[in-house]
């Protein structure tokens, strides 16, 4: 019981001590985008010298939004193939294929992709580009989450799409000797209410996804 409650009392302590409460934004990112866009955002507002506490919720879009709705979360990034009425921005999303830069495969193979469940935009459009170009693919790794998507990346069993921009280090994008054909753009969708905190966040939201040759929706 002691270790317990130790922590709850002390950050009850800790607070009484802080200069002025800091404010509070609830950020809803699917954990690819959490990976490829937070830490350049987060550097942004650290240099702006806002100070915000962030809680982060990383889930599937369609969740996200959801929890947008019910009020569970501030202000959210997501890819749904319809705008939300709570969107403040849509943008066409420009997808890259991305491997293992010693992934392999034959010509006459299937391709083998990991992909998030069935749903998922990024999904359709890897499954859309291959059909549309006549080449045979199937699921070879599926994961709610990007960690699992990486592992099968990296481990090279499959390949996958990311944002433009957004694959992490050592991994390749778009990369010429497999031979695949280009990804559709998707609908990305920048959800935010009423807040104190997050005018400035969205903001430097919006000139990042910008930066990333994105193109708004117009309408």
């Amino acid at each position: 019981g002691v270790q317990t409650c130790a922590l709850p009392i002390y950050e009850m302590i800790s607070a009484t001590r802080s200069r002025q409460p800091r404010q509070k934004l609830r950020l809803g990112f699917p954990d690819d985008y959490a990976l490829g866009l937070l830490p350049d955002t987060f550097t942004a507002l650290h240099v702006a010298g806002d100070d915000i506490e962030v809680e982060i919720i990383c889930d599937l879009s369609s969740n996200l939004s959801a929890a947008f709705q019910r009020g569970d979360v501030d202000l959210a990034l997501v890819t749904l193939e319809t705008r939300p009425p709570s969107a403040v921005l849509g943008l066409n999303m420009v997808l890259s294929w991305v491997s293992h830069p010693a992934f392999q495969r034959e010509a006459a193979e299937a391709v083998a992709l990991a992909a998030y469940p069935e749903g998922c935009v990024f999904r359709r459009a890897m499954i859309a580009s291959l059909d549309r170009a006549g080449r045979t693919w199937h699921v070879a790794a599926q994961s709610r989450n990007h960690a699992g998507i990486l592992a099968a990346v990296w481990g090279r069993l499959a390949i996958t799409a990311m944002a433009r921009g957004t694959a992490p280090a050592g991994l390749s994008e778009n990369p010429q000797d497999l031979g695949l054909p280009p990804l559709p753009t998707v609908p990305l969708y920048l959800l935010s209410r009423e807040h104190p905190a997050s005018a400035r966040l969205e903001a430097i939201l919006r000139q990042q996804l910008l930066s990333y040759g994105m193109s708004v929706i117009r309408g």
